[in-house]
């Protein structure tokens, strides 16, 4: 039970730290451009 929680937690800061990765290139590419 708890060994599901902490994969659930992981996985979602996972997807918000690819999300801020991605949503900070696309503002560095905006900056370039």
């Amino acid at each position: 039970e708890t060994n599901n929680f902490i994969n659930l937690s992981f996985l979602r800061l996972f997807r918000a730290a690819r999300l801020i990765k991605l949503l900070r290139q696309g503002y560095t590419i905006r900056i370039l451009l």
